[in-house]
């Protein structure tokens, strides 16, 4: 799998900030038959919607693969797993970079327990069905 065309993909977005890739690419897991999950993080004003319609297809099309792009912030628990497990590939603004991945980190521990609560309480309910 090609990377650096990932990347040359993204260099070419003004509003991407910074490419990583997690899940089993990553980790270096991944069957023939595996998808592509990269993550951008976007600048602020950025469309995300679009951003993750339009570059997931273009990059699912530069690499001749199902790609599940993933948009840093919609999701904090698949953020959070994109900064531990995650390797960036690309950044265009090392220090605004840094300080949005803290900020996204923060946000995560702030809301963790609320989380693991909530995800708690619907294994409960469908345990009693």
């Amino acid at each position: 799998m090609d990377l650096s065309a990932c990347v040359d993909l993204v260099r070419e977005q003004p509003d991407v900030l910074a490419l990583y890739l997690f899940g089993s690419q990553a980790r270096q897991t991944a069957g023939p038959g595996s998808d592509v999950d990269p993550a951008v993080l976007l600048a602020p004003g950025a469309d995300a919607w679009r951003s993750k319609l339009d570059l997931g297809a273009r990059l699912s099309q530069r690499l001749g693969r199902p790609v599940d792009l993933i948009v840093m912030g919609e999701d904090l628990e698949l953020t959070f797993r994109v900064l531990t497990e995650g390797r960036r590939l690309h950044e265009a603004a090392r220090d605004e970079v840094r300080s949005r991945e803290a900020l996204l980190a923060s946000q995560y521990y702030d809301y963790a327990p609320f989380i693991q609560s909530y995800l708690a309480s619907v294994a409960r309910e469908y345990r009693r069905g």
